[in-house]
C-alpha cells in the first residue's frame, strides 16, 4: 500500500511539471513598470530607396605606384581599353670603377612581371620599348591619362617585340642602347655618382602596345617591384651582370618613378550588354545597368533617396516616437548577366568582378564613407565594411550603418557615394557590371529601434 501511495504521488509530480511546461512565457513581464513615454520598439525597413547611375572617372592619381596596367583588351560589356606605361631604373649596387678596362658591352636584357591580367592571354600582342628623351620627377604628379609622348622626342622603337601568356615578359634592347650605360668618369659628377646624374644619361624606358591589328585580347599589370633590366658586359673576355631595378616604393632608396596612359573607347560596347553611351554621367535618368572599372574608367554613383528618409523619419513621429537608432543598414548589389550568356560566359564574367568593392564620396582621391575606413579595419573592432562578393550569388553586400546614421541624424548632408573597386583593387583592371536600382539590383535593407 505505501508503494501504491509513493506511485500516485509520483504521478502527480509529473502532470503538474507537464503542465507547467506547457504554459506559455511571457515576454512582457516587468514591461508595466517601464513608462509608456519610454518605451521603445525594434523595426526591420526597406523602404528607403536607392538610385544608380554610371559615372565616368576622367583620372586618378597614379604617383608612385609599384603596377602600372599594360597591353590592349576588347570586352563587349565595357568596350575597348588599352595602355602604356613609362618607367626608370636604376642600378641595384654601384658598378665598379669604369666596369674594368677592356669593356665591351652585350646586351640589355630587360624581365617585366605579370602580377595579374583580363582576357585571353593566348593571343600574341605586340609592344615597342622607346628611350625616353625626360625624366619623371618626383615631386610631380602623374594621372592614369598621362600624355606620354611628351616624354618621348624619338618616332623609333628601340625594339619591337611580341608578347603573350602569363609573363614575364623578356626583351633584348640592341647594343647601342647598352653601350650608354658605360662611363668613363667615376668623379662626383660622374652619372653613377647620384641618381640625378644618371637620369641625366638614362631618363628611362617607355612601353606601347601596337595596336594597328585586329587583336585586343589581354590587359596585363605589371608589377614593377619585381622586373628589372640586366647589362651583360665582358671585360678581358670575361662575362660580368649588373642588374638595374624598377624599383618604385616611397621608401627606396632611390627615386625611381613609373607613369602610365590608360585610353578608353566605350563606343566598341555591345549594347545589348547595358553600356549606354549617352547615359554615362546622366546624374538624372537611373541606368537599368551599372558598371565597374579598376583603374579609373566607370564607377557607380549611388544616391540615397532624400524623400524615403523624411517618410521613414515622419512615419516614426507618426507612431508616438521622437528619434530611432539604426543597429545595421546593408546594401546589396546585383551582378547582371544578360539572357544571352552561357554559363561559361558567366563565370568568366564572375571571375572579372573585384572581389571587393569599397564605398567613396569621391573616389579619385581615395575619400571613403564613414563606414569604409580601410587604414583602421584592421586596427579597431568597428563593424566590417564588407564589400565582398558572393560569388554563388552574385551579389556584393556592404555595411552602410554609419553613413545612413548620419543621413537621417543631419549630420550628412550629401545623399550620394560612389561604388568603386576596393582600395587593393583600384589600380587593377578587374571589371564588372551591376544590376541597376531600377531593375531591382539594389536594395537598401534597415535594422532600428525607436525610441520615445
Amino acid at each position: 500500500m505505501i508503494l501504491k501511495k509513493t506511485g500516485r504521488v509520483f504521478l502527480s509530480a509529473v502532470a503538474v511539471v507537464a503542465a507547467v511546461s506547457c504554459t506559455k512565457v511571457d515576454d512582457s513581464l516587468g514591461t508595466d513598470f517601464i513608462p509608456k513615454n519610454k518605451k521603445m520598439q525594434y523595426a526591420v525597413d526597406n523602404s528607403v530607396k536607392v538610385f544608380s547611375y554610371v559615372k565616368e572617372i576622367d583620372s586618378i592619381r597614379t604617383t608612385v605606384l609599384g603596377t602600372v596596367p599594360f597591353g590592349s583588351y576588347t570586352s563587349p560589356r565595357f568596350g575597348n581599353v588599352t595602355a602604356d606605361f613609362a618607367a626608370q631604373m636604376y642600378p641595384q649596387s654601384l658598378p665598379d670603377s669604369l666596369f674594368g678596362k677592356s669593356v665591351e658591352m652585350d646586351s640589355i636584357v630587360l624581365s617585366l612581371y605579370v602580377s595579374s591580367f583580363v582576357g585571353d592571354t593566348n593571343v600574341v600582342q605586340m609592344g615597342e620599348v622607346y628611350e625616353m628623351s625626360k625624366r619623371l620627377y618626383r615631386d610631380s604628379i602623374y594621372y592614369n591619362n598621362e600624355d606620354l609622348g611628351r616624354f618621348v622626342t624619338s618616332g623609333s622603337p628601340l625594339k619591337q617585340f611580341n608578347f603573350k601568356g602569363r609573363g614575364p615578359f623578356v626583351v633584348t634592347l640592341p647594343q647601342s642602347y647598352a653601350q650608354k650605360f658605360l662611363t668613363g668618369d667615376v668623379s662626383k659628377t660622374g652619372m653613377y655618382a647620384s641618381d640625378t646624374n644618371f637620369y641625366k644619361k638614362i631618363p628611362g624606358l617607355c612601353f606601347k602596345v601596337n595596336t594597328t591589328g585586329d587583336a585586343s585580347p589581354v590587359i596585363y599589370t605589371i608589377d614593377l617591384n619585381k622586373s628589372y633590366a640586366t647589362l651583360y658586359l665582358r671585360n678581358y673576355g670575361k662575362a660580368y651582370v649588373h642588374v638595374f631595378n624598377f624599383e618604385t616604393s616611397e621608401t627606396s632608396g632611390s627615386s625611381n618613378m613609373s607613369a602610365y596612359c590608360i585610353k578608353r573607347d566605350y563606343s566598341l560596347a555591345d549594347p545589348r550588354y547595358g553600356l549606354d553611351v549617352a547615359a554615362i554621367n546622366d546624374s538624372v535618368n537611373e541606368a537599368p545597368v551599372t558598371f565597374i572599372t579598376g583603374n579609373g574608367g566607370l564607377n557607380t554613383l549611388v544616391r540615397v533617396s532624400e524623400e524615403s528618409i523624411e517618410q521613414v523619419k515622419q512615419s516614426i513621429k507618426d507612431k508616438g516616437y521622437r528619434t530611432l537608432a539604426i543597429q545595421s543598414a546593408t546594401l546589396e548589389v546585383d551582378l547582371n548577366f544578360s539572357n544571352g550568356e552561357t554559363q561559361q560566359e558567366m563565370n568568366a564574367l564572375n571571375n572579372q568582378a573585384p572581389a571587393r568593392l569599397g564605398a567613396y564620396y569621391l573616389s579619385a582621391i581615395g575619400a571613403p564613407i564613414e563606414d569604409y575606413l580601410v587604414m583602421y579595419e584592421s586596427s579597431t573592432k568597428a563593424i566590417p565594411f564588407g564589400g565582398y562578393i558572393d560569388r554563388l550569388k552574385n551579389v556584393y553586400r556592404m555595411d552602410i550603418t554609419s553613413y545612413i546614421q548620419r543621413l537621417f541624424s543631419g549630420k550628412q548632408t550629401d545623399f550620394t557615394f560612389e561604388l568603386a573597386p576596393d582600395e587593393s583593387y583600384m589600380f587593377m583592371l578587374y571589371h564588372t557590371a551591376l544590376k541597376g536600382s531600377a531593375e531591382g539590383g539594389m536594395r537598401l535593407s534597415l535594422e532600428y529601434t525607436m525610441l520615445r
